[in-house]
C-alpha cells in the first residue's frame, strides 16, 4: 500500500471534489427525477409521504397539518435555504421558478393555484413584510 502526504491526499480530494462538481453542473437542469436503487419519484405527493403505498394518507395529513399548524405564525423567508422538502431535494425558494418546479413535480391543484396567483401572493408578501398585514390564502 502506497503512503501519501497529507498535503498530498488534500491535493487528490480537491482534484476529485472539482471533478465531481463538474460532472454535477454538465448535467441538464432542471434535473429530471427518475426511480434510482433507493430513490422512487412519487407523482401527485406535494406534502412528505416517501411511498405509493401510503398516497391515500396524503389528503388526511395534508388537512391535518392545515389545522394544526397556523399560517399567520409561519415566517417563510425562514425557511429560505434551510429547509429542503424531500419533493425537490433542493432548499426552499420563495420565487416562482421554484414553485414551477414543484408543480412539475407534482401536478398539485394547490401549487397550480398559487402559480396562476403569484402576482397576488408577491403583493401581499410585500405588504405583510412592510407590516401592512394581508390577507391569506
Amino acid at each position: 500500500m502506497q503512503s501519501m502526504s497529507l498535503e498530498d491526499v488534500k491535493a487528490h480530494l480537491v482534484k476529485i471534489i472539482h471533478e465531481c462538481v463538474k460532472q454535477t453542473e454538465s448535467k441538464p437542469k432542471p434535473i429530471t427525477l427518475e426511480r434510482g436503487f433507493a430513490t422512487i419519484p412519487l407523482r401527485g405527493i406535494d406534502v412528505p409521504f416517501h411511498s405509493t403505498f401510503l398516497r391515500s394518507g396524503v389528503k388526511p395529513f395534508r388537512s391535518f397539518l392545515l389545522k394544526k399548524i397556523n399560517k399567520n405564525t409561519i415566517d417563510p423567508s425562514k425557511l429560505v435555504g434551510k429547509y429542503i422538502p424531500n419533493v425537490t431535494a433542493r432548499p426552499f425558494e420563495l420565487t416562482k421558478e421554484y414553485f414551477e418546479d414543484v408543480y412539475r413535480l407534482t401536478n398539485s391543484p394547490r401549487i397550480a393555484n398559487i402559480l396562476a396567483n403569484w402576482e397576488k401572493y408577491e403583493e401581499e408578501s410585500e405588504n405583510v413584510s412592510r407590516g401592512g398585514g394581508g390577507t391569506s390564502a
